[in-house]
């Protein structure tokens, strides 16, 4: 690992990164208004609070014990069991009070709220694994693809006319994305 390239990589990534959501949000701004963008904030926080018990602090555990090079496969698979459960409880419990979410965010986003947990767990543990193999570069590029995804399909999406929903789709494309890659 070379780490004066990977710093490069995370700075420039992290800084165009930050460009292309600021770029976002003003557009969807002008595009959606206050209400629409107040419905998808609303759900960025929900996905930030919820995720802090869904990954019950195995992402940091699985990076450093990969990085130590003993069983990164074992480590891997019971990270996966073990944080697949509390994501797929606190899934369940959104589906449950969906009534309740959906009056909250004032649209009918639970479901997908749901999902994404799912989604961003899933994704996140994908990067914090090329952490502990000591690929940190590349996640650089993953946290940028992530942005253009959710710029590009955002916009694709409102041409459509979808409105809240349509960034809420995007964002789940983009953590899709993360993902598959």
């Amino acid at each position: 690992m070379n780490i004066a390239r990977s710093g490069v990589k995370l700075f420039l990534a992290n800084a165009a990164g930050a460009g292309i959501q600021f770029i976002g949000i003003a557009y969807f701004a002008r595009e959606l208004g206050a209400t629409e963008m107040g419905i998808f904030f609303l759900f960025q926080a929900l996905l930030g609070i919820l995720s802090v018990p869904a990954n019950f602090g195995l992402r940091g555990a699985v990076e450093k014990r990969i990085s130590e090079g003993d069983s990164p496969g074992e480590y891997l698979s019971t990270a996966v069991l073990v944080k697949s459960i509390p994501a797929l409880v606190i899934s369940f419990l959104i589906i449950l009070a969906r009534g309740l979410v959906n009056d909250y965010v004032g649209a009918d986003i639970a479901i997908y709220l749901s999902a994404a947990i799912i989604l961003q767990e899933a994704a996140r543990l994908s990067i914090f694994l090329l952490k502990g193999e000591l690929r940190v570069g590349e996640t650089a590029v993953l946290k940028l693809v992530k942005q253009v995804i959710w710029l590009s399909t955002g916009i694709l999406f409102l041409k459509f006319g979808l409105q809240a929903e349509g960034i809420i789709y995007a964002l789940l494309a983009g953590l899709m994305v993360v993902l598959i890659w």
